[in-house]
């Protein structure tokens, strides 16, 4: 990314991301503030914030911008239909286990003994956490209507992988989360 300030004497200073809100000193001699990073990119034309690939994929298919394919990467044929897709990028999880109520405490003891008591404390001992988030998008996908005969290969994951690298920014989305699942969304 090409950042730069301008000196009062007109020369033009390239900065680095890692100099802004600092100051640089231009050739004449003259300190000039650089301004915060969110400045720059505006200046530069980019988002204040650089986006992550979903904010992108969701962007360039708000704008119409996304399928951009025209081939059909299933048949190779032209594409005259949109399925769609969902990435499913991130997942939240769960460690731990729910605590017994004092009832079961109770059955347990009352039926196991000092084994029950020693089984219900190291149940209660580990509380509920939750990890990670929910992150999914849906993506068009143009196809050929051919393609939507091929059931087997619709429902492959590794075929459906493979067959949205026909998109620069797919393939951004898919460098980001490596592990991503997809899948045909539902509406499709």
């Amino acid at each position: 990314m090409n950042l730069s300030v301008d000196c009062e004497c007109g020369k033009v200073i390239a900065v680095s991301s890692a100099s802004a809100g600092d100051t640089v000193r231009c050739s004449c001699g003259r300190l000039v503030m650089v301004p915060p990073l969110s400045e720059m990119r505006r200046r530069a034309g980019l988002a204040p914030i650089p986006q992550n690939a979903v904010e992108k994929v969701k962007s360039l298919i708000s704008s119409n911008e996304l399928p951009d394919n025209n081939l059909c990467p299933f048949t190779g044929r032209l594409a005259d239909t949109t399925i769609w897709l969902r990435v499913d990028c991130e997942s939240k999880w769960i460690r731990g286990k729910e605590p017994l109520n004092d009832h079961l405490k109770l059955l347990f003891i009352f039926m196991f003994g000092w084994v029950g008591a020693l089984i219900a404390l190291m149940r209660n001992s580990k509380p509920i956490e939750e990890f990670g988030r929910e992150v999914y998008v849906e993506i068009p996908l143009k196809v050929s209507s051919e393609a939507l005969n091929l059931t087997k290969m619709l429902k492959s994951h590794s075929k459906l992988k493979t067959a949205i690298k026909c998109s620069s920014a797919y393939v951004q989305l898919l460098n980001e989360y490596p592990s991503a699942h997809i899948s045909l969304a539902r509406n499709s």
